[in-house]
This record gives structure tokens, C-alpha cells and sequence, in this order.
């Protein structure tokens, strides 16, 4: 008769620094309401804060300084062209004063957030 059984108490897998970055990122992407009209410059603000802090990045930097970064970083080929690609668009999409429609918004957020899943 064991009266007293002791509890199994639960091992915890320890997070990394990188999937916290994800998760935190993730779920910014996940609150942004496309029918403001910031989204755009939210989506960029995102992907700044998630790169500055994934890549150590100390100072506020433009999308042409962060693909030299990126250059210099040891990231798969493929990924390092997918992230370029992200970024170029957003470089222009900045500096062109045309709004996106909701379903142009909604599929870059889709990319953005796929990106940020498998860095």
C-alpha cells in the first residue's frame, strides 16, 4: 500500500533563442489586421525586428544592408534567395506610394510568416 506516491514531474525541452525569435514574430504576423492601413509598414517592422534580433543586428539597417548581411551569413542557398526575394519586394513596395489589395497583403504575410518558420 504506497500512500504517498510521488508525482512524475515533467522533463521541459529547453527553447532556444531562435524558436523563441519565431514564436514571438509568429504571433505578431498572426495579430496584424489587414484592413488597417499601416499593415504594409507592420509587415516591414516585423521582418526588421525578427532579422535584427535572429542575425544580431544592432543598428537600424535597410533592406539592401541587410542582404549584405545576409551574404555573410551561413544560410542555405535556396533560403538566402527566398529571403533576398522577400526583401527586394518590400524595398519596393516601400518606396512606391501604391496601397496593396488585402489578398496581395495576405499572400505576403503567408510568405513572410513560411519564411520565419523554416530560418
Amino acid at each position: 500500500m504506497n500512500l504517498f506516491k510521488k508525482k512524475k514531474l515533467k522533463k521541459h525541452r529547453r527553447i532556444s533563442r531562435r524558436e523563441i525569435l519565431k514564436r514571438k514574430a509568429l504571433i505578431r504576423l498572426g495579430k496584424l489586421n489587414l484592413r488597417k492601413k499601416n499593415c504594409e509598414d507592420m509587415l516591414s517592422k516585423i521582418l526588421r525586428d525578427f532579422f535584427s534580433d535572429a542575425l544580431k543586428i544592432r543598428y537600424e539597417f535597410t533592406y539592401e544592408e541587410l542582404i549584405r548581411e545576409l551574404k555573410n551569413k551561413k544560410i542555405g542557398k535556396n533560403r538566402k534567395n527566398q529571403i533576398v526575394t522577400i526583401l527586394e519586394e518590400l524595398n519596393n513596395i516601400e518606396f512606391t506610394k501604391n496601397r496593396l489589395s488585402a489578398k496581395d497583403i495576405r499572400l505576403f504575410k503567408d510568405r513572410i510568416s513560411q519564411l520565419i518558420r523554416f530560418f
